[in-house]
């Protein structure tokens, strides 16, 4: 029997509580043949105020410029990204406290322990990192950095976005 199971953002889930690690652990109780989890790899869950809107600004700056320099000739398209998709995200992170923070991104290796913590086996990466490089035409300066658990999309040598995949232990 084959089941799919799609969820978008995990970073949404709320963290108070343990409601994400509940969420993962009722989707592990699925038993999928993988988990594919793709996150920006930035921190803005943990984070005191100051810190998350440092890490916010250098994040964001990081995703803009990458937008920039892809997008050059396409500025209402850019506009529209940078404005109503990333300036509510950069809205809730930095004015949004308690549940009304959905904003709540964490860094790869956080999403990593919380995994392996919930019976979670990662699913090495290494042999399709090549593949995933060139079938998305990835080149200087954005790379892709592989640790084997997960891939990190990176431009000028910071994280943008991770990816990986999970096989639900037992």
């Amino acid at each position: 029997e084959f089941r799919r199971v799609l969820f978008r953002s995990l970073h949404h889930v709320p963290v108070t509580d343990g409601r994400r690690d509940a969420v993962l652990s009722r989707l592990r109780a699925l038993n999928p043949a993988a988990l594919c989890l793709v996150e920006p790899d930035v921190e803005h869950n943990a984070l005191p105020f100051g810190p998350r809107v440092t890490e916010s600004i250098i994040h964001y700056l990081t995703v803009f410029d990458a937008l920039a320099a892809t997008l050059d000739g396409h500025g209402a398209e850019r506009a529209t990204l940078e404005s109503a998709f990333f300036g509510r995200e950069i809205l809730n992170i930095v004015v949004g406290e308690g549940d009304e923070r959905v904003e709540r991104h964490e860094r790869h290796d956080a999403w990593h322990a919380r995994l392996t913590g919930d019976g979670y086996r990662p699913i090495d990466l290494t042999q399709v990192h090549a593949t995933v490089a060139k079938e998305l035409s990835v080149s200087a300066p954005f790379a892709i950095i592989d640790d084997g658990a997960f891939m990190v999309l990176t431009w000028r040598d910071l994280p943008v976005l991770a990816v990986s995949a999970w096989a639900a232990g037992r």
